[in-house]
């Protein structure tokens, strides 16, 4: 059916939408906001929306996906809202049938409409290339066109579409390979980082165990692919409350990866910071502070002194002094961490903020409350930018900011920071949440202090 008005009632007349991709990413409709309108009435009304291709770009819809999905739509999105962000002053300047007050009218505006559109198109775009990738299976006689795919989409972030597909492909290499083969094992794995993604951890370890009886049994301890395994199930133990089971298996993993890839190999870092952080949780700094140690100098000497891992370490061996209540070596790691994360992140980013706020708290503590004021003020800057004001991180640096801030004898600005803080943290935590109970016992204060000045 094709219509040309724009008012309202026109989808009324329409069973479903097929929008053109000729040319390919660059489709008329998807630069006309007209169109764009039309399409997320329709969406509205709970009409499928698909796309259609020429022959030759369909044939490339499974590997596309497959490669980028993520891509795919975030390139669609931005395209649609580049186009209409350059085209709507002047064609809304024009409009004649309403166009404008209708757009202006959905809540979120022009986003929330390509949003919808984009959405729609997702939903349709996964139904067809798993079609698809069920096909190529049964032509090929492997799982692999599928596991490709529920790869390609776990990369993606659709981590529940993709712990579906790779349960299929468990199926099919199971029934195909033998429960007892790399192909089984490998699929094991990644189920596990799935379940992971999915939160649900008690399956992942399932999943993990499994993928290391195969490994075990066929290629023996000392292989790359069993330490990578160690390290993936130590994520799932930890999250479980298991932590000396983590620790156990980031342990042999470190081990065989030092055997199987050298002393010196980032993957060897990797599996030491992760044993700092676990090390640190359980009070054991000085074990923690030789193995972060350890990886600083490896990802110093393979990764490069400004690199975002590199930030990563420095900020970690922060969080050690903190604890080690030695808050001058606190400073100057933290410090460190902040000079890369600004030179490779940006003064904007929210990894520049964590550092700018975990500086705030450190001079706090050694009384120097101006440089302290002056880094919360620039984390709660970032935070509030990029995260929201709602958002726990936020709301945790408003508390502090809000506490330096009486400390300095800013009486009713640091209160109202602190009351902000506390309806933030209700809403993104819960009242009962330690850090919610925390600053609320400080806006108590604040108003016991108040009353005692009345």
């Amino acid at each position: 059916t094709t219509t040309t008005t724009t008012t309202p009632t026109s989808p009324n007349h329409l069973k479903r939408v097929l929008i053109v991709m000729t040319p390919w990413m660059g489709s008329p409709v998807l630069a006309d906001l007209q169109c764009m309108w039309e399409v997320y009435q329709c969406v509205q009304l709970g009409l499928r929306v698909q796309l259609g291709f020429t022959a030759k770009d369909e044939g490339g819809l499974l590997a596309g996906a497959t490669m980028h999905f993520g891509n795919f739509l975030g390139a669609l999105a931005a395209a649609v809202e580049q186009r209409e962000r350059e085209a709507v002053p002047r064609r809304l300047a024009q409009d004649g049938d309403g166009l404008r007050a209708a757009v202006q009218a959905v809540e979120g505006g022009l986003e929330a409409v390509v949003g919808a559109v984009v959405k729609a198109l997702r939903e349709w775009v996964l139904m067809v290339v798993q079609l698809q990738a069920e096909a190529a299976v049964a032509q090929a006689g492997s799982a692999s066109p599928l596991y490709q795919l529920s790869a390609g989409l776990f990369l993606a972030g659709e981590s529940e579409v993709a712990v579906e597909l790779f349960k299929r492909c468990l199926k099919i290499n199971v029934a195909l390979t033998g429960p007892e083969s790399l192909e089984t094992a490998a699929t094991h794995n990644n189920l596990g980082l799935a379940y992971t993604k999915v939160r649900k951890f008690n399956k992942a370890v399932g999943h993990y165990e499994k993928s290391l009886a195969v490994l075990v049994a066929a290629r023996g301890v000392a292989n790359a692919d069993t330490g990578a395994a160690y390290f993936n199930v130590s994520f799932a133990y930890e999250a479980l409350g298991r932590t000396d089971k983590a620790i156990q298996a980031l342990e042999k993993s470190r081990e065989i990866r030092r055997a199987t890839l050298g002393d010196k190999h980032p993957d060897v870092a990797n599996s030491l910071f992760e044993l700092a952080k676990l090390y640190r949780s359980e009070e054991k700094y000085r074990k923690a502070l030789e193995v972060c140690t350890e990886a600083l100098q490896i990802r110093v000497a393979s990764l490069g002194e400004t690199h975002a891992e590199t930030a990563q370490t420095y900020f970690e061996l922060g969080r050690l002094y903190d604890a080690m209540r030695e808050q001058h070596k606190a400073v100057e790691m933290f410090e460190a961490a902040l000079r890369i994360n600004v030179a490779v992140h940006g003064e904007s980013h929210v990894e520049t903020g964590r550092t700018y706020n975990a500086l705030g708290t450190m001079y706090g503590g050694l009384h120097d409350l101006t440089k302290g004021l002056t880094m919360f003020f620039k984390a709660l800057k970032i935070f509030t930018a990029q995260l929201g004001e709602n958002h726990y991180e936020t709301a945790t640096t408003m508390g502090h900011l809000g506490v330096a801030l009486r400390m300095k004898g800013q009486e009713e600005k640091g209160k109202e920071l602190i009351f902000k803080s506390v309806r933030a943290l209700t809403l993104s935590l819960g009242q009962n949440h330690p850090t919610t109970q925390m600053f609320d016992r400080q806006f108590i204060k604040c108003a016991l202090a108040a009353n005692l000045k009345n």
